[in-house]
């Protein structure tokens, strides 16, 4: 840029750093927010922000951990019915489930304390961060209209060649007013 007066480019400079500083803190908040990098998933998070509320670090323990615990006894259940469920390795060990399908694939669930999430590695939709929604009660990921244990069950029958699998998806109400 050339500038006709020294007053025009102080102004520049002024207004330039006022952005930057701006967004700089627009992206400390979006961080505080429980946004994620890349930027559009916070933007995402953001624009979902109104169907979910605030989870407590006590709220979200209790939930994830419900339902890690739901994930496991479903699929053990799955695979011990599944005629060759011998050769798949179901494991459940600091909050992280690993379903081995042999040369099927591998799906990783694990919690993410710091995000308030679960994060998801599917061998055939690939790797989601879902969020806690409380008005449905489920893990629901951006704008995908299909919650965790939908998306899962209908993978999971895909791999499988079967129709029936149906993982558990209720989480009891919880009432952490009183806590």
């Amino acid at each position: 840029f050339v500038f006709r007066t020294s007053n025009t480019r102080q102004r520049f400079l002024r207004i330039t750093h006022s952005l930057i500083v701006t967004m700089a803190l627009a992206r400390c908040m979006l961080r505080r927010l429980g946004g994620t990098t890349p930027l559009t998933s916070t933007w995402t998070r953001l624009a979902n922000h109104d169907q979910r509320r605030y989870l407590s670090r006590f709220e979200y323990s209790n939930l994830v951990n419900e339902s890690l615990n739901n994930l496991n006894d479903t699929m053990e259940l799955v695979i011990d019915d599944h005629p060759n469920g011998a050769g798949y390795d179901l494991n459940f060990t600091g909050g992280v489930i690993t379903l081995e399908l042999g040369g099927l694939g591998t799906f990783v669930i694990n919690k993410q304390d710091a995000s308030k999430q679960l994060w998801v590695s599917s061998p055939i939709s690939g790797p989601k961060r879902y969020d806690y929604n409380e008005a449905s009660r489920q893990w629901v990921y951006g704008s995908d209209p299909i919650p965790l244990h939908e998306r899962l069950s209908a993978e999971l029958c895909d791999l499988l060649k079967t129709e029936n699998i149906k993982l558990d998806a209720t989480l009891a109400d919880h009432d952490f007013t009183s806590v």
